[in-house]
């Protein structure tokens, strides 16, 4: 199950901030998309990620179905951008279909460069999921979103075409906000405290996305 997706094969066998914590993984795949934009303009569309907060970016009519009550934010909210090690960032809400909430915990951040997240599995192993910046010199940026988990149970294989589909999304729905052609382009500083990463954007809005 181990496969690259729109990624170059020396991008799949690089190694990413993350890795470490699913140091052997029996599953994952690497994906790879060329955004028109800084790494400066990608950054805070990934600091404001999760359930409650600015979504996944990715086909919302799947979230919805799933009853995850995600909502896709296509500008930047100020009370969104500040993330920290150890920050807890929900996938689902608490509690979800009878069973406690899914989330991950921020293992790993390098401002405007990487972000790498740890998550518990539903069948009790762990895994990770990763973005990585690179700037190229003609004013766009490469972005890498890798995901690596232990043994997969069979509904796991099942799903995994859903899930594939979905992180694809992810990276598109990226492109398209950090490109301008959803909500406008937000141009930002990125300044950092200690743990704490702050985005400052020159033009947000705090009112024109929903809120879970």
């Amino acid at each position: 199950m181990r496969q690259a997706y729109s990624a170059t094969e020396s991008e799949h066998r690089e190694r990413l901030p993350g890795d470490d914590i699913v140091p052997f993984p029996e599953a994952g795949y690497t994906m790879g998309i060329t955004i028109n934009a800084t790494p400066a303009e990608i950054w805070p569309w990934l600091v404001q990620m999760g359930q409650g907060r600015g979504g996944f970016y990715t086909h919302e009519w799947v979230e919805t179905l799933l009853g995850a009550h995600i909502h896709n934010a296509d500008h930047l909210v100020p009370s969104w951008q500040t993330l920290e090690l150890g920050d807890v960032v929900r996938l689902t809400p608490d509690p979800y279909l009878g069973h406690p909430g899914q989330f991950m915990t921020v293992a790993d951040i390098w401002p405007g460069r990487a972000l790498a997240f740890r998550q518990p599995m539903p069948n009790g192993t762990i895994g990770s999921w990763a973005f990585a910046l690179r700037p190229r010199g003609d004013g766009t940026t490469r972005v890498l979103m890798r995901r690596r988990r232990g043994r997969p149970s069979l509904m796991d294989r099942l799903l995994w075409p859903g899930s594939v589909y979905m992180d694809r999304g992810v990276l598109e729905g990226i492109r398209d906000r950090a490109e301008g052609t959803v909500g406008g382009r937000n141009r930002v500083r990125i300044m950092t405290a200690g743990n704490y990463v702050i985005c400052v954007p020159a033009r947000v809005s705090s009112e024109r996305t929903r809120h879970a």
